[in-house]
């Protein structure tokens, strides 16, 4: 069966090839673009610019997994599966991991990527619309907090072996978010 992929996949695996022998920072819309016969302004009917391309990829991952979370996968199995997709396509992702800074960076979009979902869970799972400011407080600084040492693992060591790295962000966890999470 022929599946057809849509721009968004065709920008995103465009992007994905590129990245394999180019750097993400010195990559540009234009590549892009032509690498999948697509226009600029095809691109930006699509996205603001190559790194929400890069963060809707990485959310195309994890999304699925978020709407499992609490039904039929825990938290610690959305962290492996996580890290699982990273290590598929590691080269990648140790390129946007590198080669990505500031208000536009790979750590940036997927930090606040899951500092939204969480506070979403959480909110669903407790049927509010608001959390309190010190449980805000505690999911902020327990994903800005892993995220760092996430990106290092991934870019440095593979040490610990996964299982055990996630056994570590396990245990980071602030108490507070436990209950919700675990």
């Amino acid at each position: 069966m022929i599946i057809r992929q849509t721009t968004k996949e065709l920008l995103a695996a465009s992007l994905q090839e590129l990245a394999q022998s180019k750097s993400m920072d010195k990559i540009t819309i234009r590549e892009i673009t032509q690498n999948c016969q697509l226009t600029s302004t095809t691109f930006y009917n699509h996205f603001q610019d190559k790194y929400a391309l890069l963060a809707w990829i990485y959310h195309r991952e994890l999304t699925p997994l978020y709407e499992r979370l609490g039904k039929d996968i825990d938290w610690n199995t959305l962290i492996r599966q996580g890290i699982i997709a990273v290590q598929q396509n590691k080269q990648f992702y140790r390129n946007a991991m590198k080669n990505t800074s500031g208000q536009t960076s790979f750590q940036k979009a997927v930090s606040d990527y899951f500092i939204g979902q969480i506070h979403n869970y959480i909110c669903k799972q407790q049927g509010i619309n608001e959390l309190p400011e010190k449980l805000q407080f505690m999911i902020r600084f327990y994903v800005l907090g892993i995220f760092p040492f996430l990106c290092e693992w991934v870019l440095y060591h593979d040490e610990p072996p996964a299982k055990e790295f996630i056994l570590l962000l396990h245990d980071a966890m602030p108490q507070e978010l436990r209950p919700y999470l675990l």
